[in-house]
């Protein structure tokens, strides 16, 4: 069996269309892309540590490549992360980066309801959560990167900026999640050739478009009981609950919902005008007009 080392990684913010392009390029026969959401370089973010810890575990996602040209990795919250970038440069020196990027302001407000739904998050009002990053930050005990974290994770001209000057702007692409749903065709077949490989259609179909939501605080808090446990104790639980319990569980506790709720268009105003700065800055390093995000 031989096992081939990622030479292409997804990274970017969460809730940005990593998922729906990672199923996109899955359909490629010149690729072998993981399906798993190892988050094997973000050590120093929240959430990875429950999850692949070893090189030997990581690699044992890949051993089925065979010959594809492309062996391709999506690695949450890998951008926000100030250490991905070197854990991933030495472990694939010529890697290709596809960094997947949102409006700001509805990147946040799309990944606080994921946060509630998982139970990361226990503020039900957005723009209360927002407010409170600060003096949470004040209070943390932990040197890790929380999810709640929600400005530094929206805060993209500096995570950008680390990856080009990590591997160089011929290696890095971009993807605004507005292109994967305006221009989905032109944006992947322009993918396909910065990874070097022949044209091909997929099937187009968007994935991970939740419609679930928590019907109330119960559920919030008993999940968010559970993650603050210590590790040793949380996998213990998950060994010992069987998963169709916990899937009676999240039936009970959750709802569906038809129309997805909005942002409020004065919220997304404030927050991204006080992005504007280092949006512009970002503009500039990727030459990309990102103008619909911070003008009015």
């Amino acid at each position: 069996m031989v096992i081939v080392k990622p030479n292409a990684f997804i990274v970017g913010v969460p809730k940005s269309g990593k998922v729906s392009l990672r199923y996109w390029l899955s359909q490629h026969p010149d690729m072998f892309v993981c399906m798993f959401d190892t988050d094997f370089f973000s050590v120093d973010v929240e959430g990875r540590q429950d999850r692949v810890d070893s090189v030997e575990k990581y690699l044992a996602y890949f051993k089925d490549t065979g010959d594809k040209k492309v062996v391709l990795d999506q690695i949450s919250r890998s951008a926000v992360s100030k250490v991905a970038h070197k854990l991933i440069k030495k472990f694939s020196p010529n890697a290709k980066i596809i960094i997947n990027l949102r409006n700001p302001a509805e990147q946040m407000f799309s990944w606080h309801k994921t946060l509630r739904r998982i139970g990361f998050e226990t503020e039900p009002n957005f723009y209360k959560a927002i407010k409170m990053e600060e003096e949470r930050k004040r209070r943390s005990k932990s040197k890790l990167i929380k999810n709640y974290y929600y400005r530094e994770i929206a805060d993209y001209y500096p995570q950008v900026k680390r990856y080009i000057d990590t591997f160089g702007k011929k290696n890095v692409r971009v993807v605004l999640l507005d292109e994967l749903r305006n221009k989905p065709e032109e944006t992947y077949y322009s993918l396909l050739k910065f990874l070097g490989v022949r044209k091909f259609k997929p099937d187009f179909s968007v994935q991970n478009e939740t419609k679930r939501e928590p019907r109330s605080q119960f559920y919030v808090k008993v999940m968010n009981f559970f993650l603050n446990l210590p590790r040793p104790i949380r996998l213990l639980i998950k060994r010992i609950i069987p998963p169709m319990a916990v899937g009676k569980f999240r039936k009970a506790t959750w709802k569906t919902f038809d129309v997805k709720e909005k942002i409020d268009p004065k919220v997304r105003y404030e927050i991204n005008n006080s992005f504007k700065p280092n949006l512009k800055k970002l503009e500039k390093l990727i030459n990309k007009d990102l103008s619909m995000w911070y003008n009015p």
